[in-house]
């Protein structure tokens, strides 16, 4: 599937060769919202982790997702600032791209999201609160 990604994209981002990677990935966020529209918003969207930019410029474009629920459990512990939910996510085609991203570990996922995606739209749902 071709997709056109944003302009802030750099060259050759998301990396080639890449395909959809469907599947159930989970997130750690701020609220039981599906549709709270800062969920889903990468790094570089949120203007946080600017040292990234040099050292890895696509992949702060991408949106972090776990592909185990004990990954996005072991966050929520670690960085309470994330969040006290997580939301499972159902990609099942014309969401964008996903790729592992084995430096991190190998739950650690990127999500590129074309233009004119509804990334909410992939929420299924979001459990928590895990910690109070």
């Amino acid at each position: 599937m071709a997709y056109t990604f944003p302009s802030h994209f750099p060259p050759n981002c998301p990396p080639h060769p890449h395909n959809g990677m469907d599947g159930v990935y989970y997130r750690v966020v701020k609220n039981a919202n599906c549709e709270d529209m800062s969920h889903f918003r990468s790094h570089y969207e949120l203007g946080t982790m600017p040292h990234m930019e040099k050292r890895d410029r696509c992949g702060r474009k991408g949106v972090s997702l776990c592909g185990k629920k004990e990954h996005a459990q072991s966050i929520l512990d670690a960085l309470p600032e994330k969040g006290d939910f997580i939301a499972t996510l159902g990609l099942s085609g014309g969401h964008g791209v996903v790729q592992g991203h084995t430096n991190i570990d190998k739950s650690h996922y990127n999500w590129w999201i074309p233009d004119g995606v509804n990334r909410n739209s992939f929420c299924k749902r979001i459990e928590g609160p895990f910690r109070r």
